[in-house]
């Protein structure tokens, strides 16, 4: 819940790079190299970002696993007392 949290403060929005807007073919190749692989790993980092969330997602349920075999070892044992 504290990851979620903190997840919603910070926003990682898609940058407004135009690699083909005026004055980027002047740009030194250093320079656009490293502008490709940050959007690559910025990228990378929004798939992992939503795999944990998606897998967050799948372990939070309503249901009590404990509780869940205490029920069927009472139905099996029939209810005592």
């Amino acid at each position: 819940d504290q990851a979620a949290e903190e997840k919603r403060k910070i926003k990682i929005d898609q940058l407004a790079t135009n690699m083909n807007g005026p004055g980027w073919g002047q740009l030194p190749d250093v320079f656009k190299d490293l502008v490709s692989r940050s959007l690559s790993l910025q990228k990378r980092v929004e798939r992992i970002d939503a795999a944990l969330f998606e897998q967050a997602q799948g372990t939070h349920s309503d249901t009590n696993p404990v509780g869940e075999q205490i029920e069927a070892l009472s139905a099996a044992l029939g209810k005592r007392g």
